[in-house]
């Protein structure tokens, strides 16, 4: 292994060790009774979105047949990522000063526009994906990986707006919604967390919420994007000559993740809490990445 391949390695399970210990903050919040504005910044920013960033840093460039350049942006990224959800989560405990959350939102941010312009720059020349790291044993999958690939600009896109979102949210900047946190938490946990299921519900529900069709639009894409994600893994997983234990996992996964989207659709078409729904994106999250 070259020395920057390592690098990138070593920092990418750095970021899934960091998410490891904000699953830990982010439970501990909830058992002493910490608010919804201190938990999710725990749950999404830090335990959800950490993983992510880890899992991007070292999967999405061999999907481009490309290396991570610069190879130490994740090191620049995770300090700056860290003391975000840190000032993210500590900014709403009562009593604390709110220029706490507001540096928290501009550290998350500026590290999130680091993760943005390194794969930018790792991908140039190769942003649509025609170019894949798939072998020559798989040569029958090339046409699915270019279509895989051909989504990761907008789950960038995506996670720009989130970061906005959450800057605008806290800070007052103008925002082309109404600044509700809500919708940076679909945005980020949908559009940037879960987008290999699906590219256009994570907009219609941030924009749908709290009630109303595009809301219901945007969930019953999701639950399509769901289900055949789930049927295309279950088949995989009859399919497969071999017995692990990693295989029942992701089954495991995939079954709570159906569950929840379902759950989600029921809020959509019945009647729903926001928080809620921001507790069934971040499941479904949680599903999928765990």
């Amino acid at each position: 292994m070259s020395t920057a391949s390592a690098t990138v390695s070593r920092w990418a399970r750095g970021f899934v060790a960091a998410s490891v210990g904000w699953l830990v903050c982010w439970q501990a919040a909830v058992l002493l009774g910490a608010s919804r504005r201190v938990a999710v910044p725990l749950a999404l920013y830090g335990f959800v979105l950490h993983m992510v960033f880890g899992k991007a840093y070292s999967l999405v460039p061999s999907y481009f047949d490309r290396e991570l350049r610069p190879a130490r942006a994740p090191t620049v990224h995770l300090p700056l990522s860290v003391v975000g959800v840190a000032g993210l989560a500590a900014g709403w405990v009562p009593g604390a000063a709110p220029t706490l959350r507001h540096a928290g939102a501009a550290s998350w941010a500026v590290g999130v526009a680091v993760f943005i312009g390194t794969l930018l720059w790792t991908l140039r020349g190769n942003l649509a994906g025609g170019e894949t790291g798939t072998g020559g044993h798989n040569a029958d999958r090339r046409v699915l990986d270019r279509l895989a690939n051909a989504a990761v600009p907008v789950v960038l896109v995506y996670l720009a707006a989130g970061a906005y979102l959450t800057v605008a949210s806290i800070t007052g900047l103008p925002s082309p919604l109404d600044g509700s946190p809500p919708r940076a938490s679909h945005v980020l946990a949908v559009g940037a967390a879960v987008l290999l299921l699906c590219a256009v519900g994570p907009a219609l529900l941030a924009v749908g919420l709290p009630t109303g069709p595009l809301l219901q639009a945007g969930a019953a894409l999701e639950v399509l994007a769901v289900l055949g994600f789930a049927v295309a893994y279950g088949l995989l997983f009859v399919r497969s000559d071999r017995s692990r234990l990693g295989f029942h996992g992701v089954l495991a996964g995939v079954g709570c993740g159906v569950l929840t989207v379902a759950v989600g659709a029921w809020f959509a078409f019945v009647g729903l809490r926001t928080t809620l729904v921001t507790a069934t994106t971040g499941s479904v999250c949680l599903a999928f990445w765990g």
